[in-house]
C-alpha cells in the first residue's frame, strides 16, 4: 500500500535534511577555525591574560582550533593555566581498555591534545576519563578548579542562502531535540559553558 512508502519517504526526507544541515553547521565552523599550532605560535608572542585552573575544550577535530576556546580569548580575553583539547573517538571494537583510554599530545606549555577512544559498546564519562578528581592518574585534574567549555552554535534560518524555508524549519526542531552532548558524556551541568555564534542554515 501507499502508507508505508510514506512513511519511508517522510523518514529519508528527514535523514536527508538532518545530514543537509550538519553539513553546513560543519562547513561553517570548518571556515572560521584556525590549527592550533598557529594559535600556540600567536599567543607566544602575545601571551594572554592568565587565570587559574584548567579548561576542557571538547571538539571534533583535536588539530583545529574550538571554536568555544576562540570565543574565551575574543570576548573573556584570558587564556586558563592548563588547556585539554579533547576529542572523543570511537574503536571498532565493543571495548577499549583503560590502559589505552587516553593518548596525550603536548602541543606546548599552554595546550594538550587529549584523545579519548571508547569501544562501541561503551558510554563515555570525561571527567572520569580524564582522571578528575584523582590525583594518582596521568591527567588528574582538581574537580574544583576544572571547568569545560563546549562549543555550541545559535541557528537562523536564511531563505537566501543554506536550506529552503520548509527544511530549514525541520532541521530547527530536529536540533531544538537533539540529546544534550554533557549529559551523553557525563560532564556535570554547574561545570560546563557553553560558547558560540549565529549559524544561518
Amino acid at each position: 500500500g501507499w502508507v508505508p512508502l510514506v512513511i519511508a519517504a517522510a523518514i529519508g526526507l528527514i535523514i536527508f535534511t538532518w545530514v543537509r544541515g550538519k553539513k553546513i553547521v560543519s562547513a561553517f565552523e570548518k571556515r572560521q577555525s584556525i590549527p592550533l599550532s598557529d594559535l600556540a605560535s600567536a599567543l607566544e608572542k602575545r601571551p594572554p591574560e592568565r587565570v587559574s585552573g584548567t579548561a576542557v575544550f571538547l571538539t571534533g577535530n583535536p588539530h583545529a582550533t574550538p571554536g568555544a576556546l576562540l570565543h574565551n580569548l575574543k570576548h573573556n580575553k584570558v587564556l586558563h593555566e592548563r588547556n585539554l583539547i579533547v576529542s572523543i573517538r570511537t574503536a571498532d571494537r565493543p571495548f577499549v581498555e583503560e590502559a589505552s583510554r587516553a593518548k596525550v599530545e603536548r602541543v606546548d606549555e599552554n595546550f594538550s591534545i587529549v584523545v579519548l577512544t571508547y569501544g562501541f559498546m561503551e558510554s563515555p564519562d570525561v571527567p572520569r576519563d580524564l582522571g578528575v578528581g584523582n590525583k594518582t592518574e596521568q591527567l588528574g585534574l582538581d574537580p574544583m578548579r576544572t571547568s569545560f567549555f563546549i562549543g555550541r552554535n545559535t541557528l537562523k534560518p536564511d531563505a537566501e542562502k543554506g536550506m529552503p524555508p520548509w527544511q530549514d524549519r525541520i532541521f530547527l526542531f530536529l536540533q531544538r531535540n537533539a540529546s544534550d552532548p554533557t549529559d551523553f558524556l557525563k560532564i556535570p551541568p554547574g561545570k560546563v559553558l557553553e560558547l558560540g555564534e549565529q549559524v544561518t542554515v
